[in-house]
């Protein structure tokens, strides 16, 4: 559900304040209809908004970070109002013309501003090899294998190859790292490599990761076993995974502007872990979640997403201590009614709400009390009483709202699931087990091939996901007949084309 927005003016000029930076950007409207709106991105930057009087003198801001060369950032969008907090400048002659260089879902926030700053405060040499090399085709020889000297990541297998003699000067355009297990050494190769911004470290075996002498901006970890993360300077996401310890310790956080951190539902409840400034939260897989137990830790949030697994929420009262929150989206959660909602009235500063998967009475109640009145209000798939005691624990409940996938794939997924988690309550014998995960691979390879091959990145996450789901719930790591590991990599032998 969606309300079409009044058209903003072809050619007007809205201001935004970008609080990483503390200062005030600029966009122009070049095309608006009632489908979409596309706008330019301005070559304004000061810390207060832009006079009217000058406004004919505005000229594009150009991209020239990473694979950009002298671009404009001409953005478009489906049609909505625009935000509350744009300043309205006023209406001038186009300052280029509409040809869309990328697409987004909502009015940006100036972080094309913040991204451009920080490609132009990294390193010369590493800018001008990254700017080389990136259409190279010249390839690079580690061990016995031959790599691409432009690649943009590095994974585990070129890590083990190269060990101890790799160097950012072999790969200049690596971005990214993603890696697996115990990798000794890995953060000396990250030192002082201004243009590695990510790093996803899956089963790291650490108890200490030290990012302090990195640039990594986003850190992607699985934290079992992890007691104390040392952030670098420049980090803008933490997103942690996996078992956490309510001990863990994260330091060195940036006091100028508020981080974003992802967390996994954790039985234990969901911790600050010593951070203060947090402005973004997202609690992914949640099954019981009292938001009493949570916000006490996150008072200064401007943004706030509950997802289920699905799950039970509960503590709404509590949201009204957030009194900075702008955003708030909830997603496969239940246990409550319209009227536990009504605190959403007592945040002052509330402006996008997203609901997807929640009970339909609470949906209907608070589009009738909200429609209209922020800049953004979604809806998707509200769940009757009835959908939720046969879906609730349906792991493939969220995959009716893709178009793609048949609703008697769904139904079948669904029915195969319950199957294989009964197979391994009642299961005394490890060769039971393997049989039903061989049955298991077996019914989504017939799925997929009845089916069009529907089964997709996403899809296919959802398949482990929910086999793991099995394994933890009948306990079976603990009645010790097999181990996660060995169940996940017959599923991935067994399956075909997905």
């Amino acid at each position: 559900m969606r309300k079409e927005s009044a058209l903003p003016p072809l050619g007007a000029v809205y201001s935004m304040y970008i609080k990483e930076l503390k200062r005030y950007g600029a966009y122009q409207i070049l095309h608006s209809d009632s489908e979409e709106i596309c706008y330019l991105v301005l070559d304004y930057l000061e810390e207060v908004p832009p006079d009217p009087k000058y406004i004919t003198s505005f000229q594009p801001f150009y991209q020239e970070r990473y694979q950009y060369y002298h671009q404009l950032e001409i953005c478009q969008i489906p049609n909505r109002k625009v935000p509350k907090d744009y300043l309205f400048i006023g209406v001038y002659p186009l300052a280029a013309k509409k040809e869309c260089t990328c697409f987004s879902e909502r009015w940006k926030d100036g972080k094309e501003y913040i991204y451009e700053m920080e490609w132009q405060t990294a390193d010369p040499k590493q800018r001008a090899a990254y700017k080389k090399y990136c259409g190279s085709k010249e390839l690079v020889k580690v061990g016995k294998q031959y790599f691409k000297k432009n690649l943009n990541g590095m994974k585990t297998e070129l890590y083990q190859i190269a060990g101890k003699e790799f160097s950012i000067e072999q790969f200049p355009c690596i971005t990214f790292v993603e890696v697996k297990g115990k990798q000794k050494g890995l953060l000396k190769c990250l030192e002082y490599a201004d243009l590695i911004h990510t790093l996803r470290w899956w089963s790291p075996q650490i108890k200490v990761l030290d990012l302090r002498k990195t640039a990594i901006r986003c850190l992607e970890i699985d934290a079992d076993g992890v007691e104390k993360i040392y952030l670098s300077k420049k980090i803008r996401r933490v997103e942690l995974y996996g078992t956490i310890s309510p001990c863990l310790q994260i330091l060195g956080e940036p006091k100028e502007y508020d981080l974003f951190l992802s967390v996994t539902w954790q039985p234990n409840g969901i911790f600050s872990y010593g951070l203060e400034h947090v402005g973004e939260l997202r609690i992914l897989n949640s099954k019981e979640l009292d938001l009493k137990a949570v916000l006490p830790f996150f008072k200064n949030l401007t943004s706030l997403s509950l997802q289920g697994y699905p799950g039970w929420l509960s503590g709404w009262d509590q949201l009204e201590i957030l009194s900075k929150l702008e955003e708030l989206e909830i997603k496969d959660l239940f246990g409550y009614t319209a009227a536990d909602t009504e605190v959403l009235e007592q945040i002052p500063k509330l402006k996008r709400l997203y609901l997807s998967g929640i009970p339909d009475e609470v949906g209907q109640s608070i589009c009738r009390k909200w429609k209209g009145k922020l800049d953004l209000l979604e809806m998707s798939r509200l769940r009757s009483e009835s959908w939720q005691k046969e879906n609730l624990e349906n792991p493939f409940q969220h995959w009716d709202e893709n178009k793609k996938i048949p609703t008697d794939a769904v139904k079948k997924a669904a029915k195969q699931y319950k199957k294989t988690k009964q197979i391994f309550k009642q299961a005394f014998e490890r060769e039971r087990v393997i049989l039903a995960v061989r049955e298991y691979a077996a019914r989504f390879n017939r799925l997929n091939h009845r089916y069009a091959e529907f089964i997709e990145t996403e899809q296919k996450a959802d398949i482990f996901s929910a086999l793991k789901r099995i394994y933890r719930e009948t306990f079976m790591e603990e009645r010790g007949l097999i181990g996660i590991e060995e169940i996940t990599e017959l599923l991935d032998g067994e399956r075909e084309n997905w």
